[in-house]
């Protein structure tokens, strides 16, 4: 007669539960706790009267939406370019706004600085370049939380 006896090791695993909501709900007739969230197993438990379960439970799809903040647009252009005194400036923007215009030279410093209010639609703006040196400039247009950039060379 041949008698096989097998010792085995269990592995026993701790819940860790990860949750970023949830809830709990009582009545008269009983409890009910709810997570959304994950757990590393799933139990189910029994008796005579009672079933419980244990593990990932999601009882409602919830989903959180952030509406970006609408920034008001604006294009710029400027000609001539190349100019030799006078450059003009077009701004179209969508709405009434500020605008804060700086001349960088090529090296980084502030070669000239304006401000303007743009009307919605377009508007043209004359500037004397006549005192600055020749090179190449960034023309930059800052309105409101938005900026664009143009290159132009002064002959």
């Amino acid at each position: 007669m041949l008698i096989i006896v097998i010792i085995g090791k269990s592995q026993s695993l701790t819940p860790f539960v990860v949750a970023s909501s949830g809830g709990f709900y009582s009545n008269s007739a009983g409890m009910l706790s709810t997570t959304i969230g994950e757990m590393t197993m799933v139990n189910t438990f029994t008796s005579s009267t009672n079933i419980l379960t244990q593990g990932f439970q999601q009882v409602i799809d919830m989903s959180v939406n952030v509406s970006e903040h609408q920034r008001h647009q604006f294009e710029i252009a400027v000609y001539p370019n190349p100019v030799a005194t006078e450059l003009s400036l077009s701004i179209q923007c969508d709405q009434r706004q500020p605008c804060k215009v700086t001349f960088i030279d090529i090296i980084g410093n502030l070669a000239k600085a304006a401000s303007y209010i743009a009307s919605p639609g377009l508007s043209v703006y004359k500037m004397d370049v006549s005192n600055l040196a020749a090179g190449v400039y960034l023309l930059k247009v800052d309105a409101g939380e938005s900026s664009k950039a143009i290159r132009f060379i002064k002959n």
